[in-house]
């Protein structure tokens, strides 16, 4: 079971990535970490893991303890991670820190708030990430800087 804190990190950070993933600006081609742990209040075990990033893909496969470690080689956020066993299918964003570490983890509330941001922006979740592939900014409007009242650099509003 999810605890209440690790919960409301999780979603925190999942609000902070949508928002970068929105207008990019994450990584700059490094080789990124992307670990966390695919559960639906139980593990998923097995569960084949792939991550679509702005720039490099990856793939694992989740321990009996739903954990997983994608590495991303020449990488850039920010990154979608899909989990995929059976007829199951799950999803979450990841945006990797200046050093490419980030942890992702991924369930049924993280796939709740990757499919209301596609909603959102009139996507499908495979269009979140295709977006920044071809440089755009998946429909929203960004303001550079981090002064006077702006958000910082890569944040939309």
């Amino acid at each position: 079971m999810i605890s209440s804190l690790k919960l409301k990190s999780t979603l925190t950070a999942l609000a902070v990535a949508a928002l970068l993933a929105a207008c990019g600006d994450g990584g700059n081609g490094i080789t990124l970490n992307l670990k966390g742990t695919a559960a639906t209040g139980l593990a998923i075990d097995g569960g084949a893991v792939n991550v679509q990033c702005k720039s490099g893909t990856g793939s694992a496969t989740s321990s009996s303890t739903g954990t997983y470690t994608v590495i991303v080689t020449n990488g850039e956020g920010p990154c979608l991670v899909t989990v995929t066993k059976g007829d199951l299918t799950l999803r979450s964003i990841a945006e990797p820190d200046s050093s490419g570490q980030a942890v992702a983890n991924i369930t049924p509330i993280t796939n709740a708030i990757v499919n209301a941001i596609a909603a959102a922006k009139g996507t499908t979740v495979d269009g979140l990430i295709g977006a920044q592939a071809q440089g755009g900014e998946a429909g929203c409007r960004c303001r550079r800087g981090g002064r006077g009242g702006r958000p910082p650099a890569g944040w939309c509003w």
